[in-house]
């Protein structure tokens, strides 16, 4: 007696396919997994007994193998102990298992037969309108709101076991195919209102905004470095449908419990830009992921936002260099003996940092505790080649605190997305693709869109000199000035525009 049907698995963000057998193999009494699980599928064992029995059912007496295929891949999780139960039922006829067929199951078990949430499901969701078109997804309730995030995927939602298998019998017409909303806590979005000053600042957060230009704040200690950085993101563009599959499929195949915790998320949907700030103890895998198959860091888990780095110099030196490739590929790479996983990366990066150990450098009567050598050091634990990515480099100076008792003035934030948003528009249409901005210009469309007068070129060729400019800083400068022509709302790049992309180069 034996039974089939489908379940997945996770092979970094993206689901693979899982083929699920259970088979009576004698008389002794033995219950197995065999298939490469993990540990927490090796426990799965005895959730599944208890699932059946407390559901009504009866547990097959015999040598019970379960057979988790391709027999190479490691297996993950406890998302294939509904299919594993359904098999068990099936190989004693408690349910048919022609029912089992062209139906794809994922969900973890209760002692009590109930269906909690997995995850992946997006992925899964994903993996069967590409491959199993004419299948039916099976999930658990709270995860039915991704599930239904793709169009073309027949998918239903189920609360336990035994409703399952009354369906499976044709005791029930359906399951849930209604979305349940996910009470979520709506988190105060911070906006430019209490911001006293920084006017250079919330100028330099504009450029990157529009442009997703990366920006490093150079400033003393309580100057508003993290406060200005956690504002940015009320000037962004929400996300579109695109985005938020992305972003879910991301944060769904990490933890399935940020879904009904976290503020980003409605529906069981990521519907915010995330903000990511690792602290500057944050380890190599924790920033780029890790694991025997990997799963994604604070670079990944900052897709389509901003990934903060606060006390910039304070990282260790590795980990920052990790940032080189995505900064520029937009990805990033993990190998490993059996697997190579690219992971996506496209994020805005924020960085801050004093100006040496003791904060005070540059700072009228700061009384600078630091040596020559001691600053030179302290710097020079940023190398060169991260610096040249980096955009915008600006000073970031003390509040005056006769500012900080003064009235405070209007809110800008409304003006400055509007701006924001307009220039993302202008990029749009230049580039006809909603997902691209001035960033990621080639060297054929920078030849087409960042054409300068006589006079800005060689203002362009004496600044390259005189700093010993890179290419990449060359053409970053010609990419910012585009920003900020677009800001403007103008065609071409004058001699004011390419002015403040080089000050940006050299200001901090």
């Amino acid at each position: 007696m034996s039974s089939k049907t489908i379940s997945t698995t996770l092979l970094g963000i993206d689901a693979v396919r899982v083929d699920v057998e259970a088979q009576v193999a004698g008389l002794k009494s033995r219950f197995a997994i065999v298939g490469l699980p993990d540990g927490i599928l090796k426990e799965s064992k005895d959730r599944i007994r208890c699932a059946i029995t407390s559901s009504g059912f009866k547990f097959p007496l015999g040598e019970i193998i379960v057979s988790l295929s391709p027999a190479s891949l490691p297996k993950i999780g406890a998302n294939f102990e509904l299919a594993i139960a359904l098999c068990i039922l099936a190989m004693e006829n408690q349910i048919p298992k022609q029912a089992l067929i062209n139906r794809v199951f994922l969900g973890e078990l209760t002692l009590d037969g109930l269906i909690r949430s997995v995850s992946g499901v997006l992925s899964s969701a994903i993996f069967v309108r590409k491959n199993l078109s004419k299948s039916e997804l099976i999930v658990p309730k709270d995860n039915l709101s991704q599930a239904k995030l793709i169009e073309g995927v027949k998918a239903q939602g189920a609360i336990s076991l035994q409703e399952v298998a009354l369906y499976l019998r044709g005791d029930l017409k359906t399951l849930e195919t209604n979305i349940t909303p996910i009470k979520t806590i709506p988190k105060k979005q911070f906006t430019f209102a209490d911001v006293v000053g920084q006017h250079s600042a919330k100028r330099a957060l504009e450029i990157s905004a529009a442009g997703e230009h990366n920006l490093l704040m150079v400033g003393p200690p309580g100057a508003g470095k993290s406060m200005l950085s956690q504002r940015i993101i009320s000037l962004l563009p929400p996300l579109n449908t695109f985005e938020m599959v992305e972003l879910t499929k991301i944060y769904s195949a990490q933890d399935s419990t940020n879904l009904n915790s976290s503020s980003n998320f409605d529906f069981g949907v990521v519907t915010k830009r995330p903000f990511r700030s690792p602290h500057y103890t944050v380890s190599y895998a924790g920033l780029v992921g890790g694991g025997t198959i990997p799963t994604p860091g604070e670079i990944t888990l900052a897709h389509k936002g901003i990934l903060f780095l606060d006390e910039l110099p304070e990282f260790k030196r590795q980990v920052l260099e990790t940032l080189r490739t995505p900064l520029e590929t937009k990805q990033i790479t993990i190998s490993r003996a059996k697997h190579r996983i690219d992971y996506p990366a496209d994020f805005i990066l924020l960085a801050a940092m004093n100006p040496c150990p003791c904060g005070k450098k540059g700072l009228p009567g700061g009384n600078c505790r630091c040596t020559q050598g001691m600053v030179e050091r302290y710097l020079a634990r940023i190398s060169g080649p991260f610096l040249d990515r980096i955009d915008l480099q600006i000073w970031v100076p003390p509040v005056n605190f006769l500012d900080l008792n003064k009235p405070l003035a209007e809110d800008p934030t409304e003006k400055m997305k509007k701006s924001v948003l307009q220039a993302r528009e202008i990029q749009r249409i230049r580039f006809n693709n909603p997902h691209r901005t001035n960033k990621t210009m080639t060297t054929e469309e920078l030849k087409r869109y960042c054409k300068l007068n006589s006079i800005s070129e060689k203002l362009l060729e004496k600044t390259a000199e005189q700093l010993v400019l890179s290419a990449r800083s060359y053409t970053r400068i010609l990419k910012l000035a585009r920003t900020i022509a677009d800001l403007e709302g103008t065609i071409d790049i004058n001699e004011q525009h390419l002015n403040e992309a080089i000050g940006y180069r050299i200001r901090a």
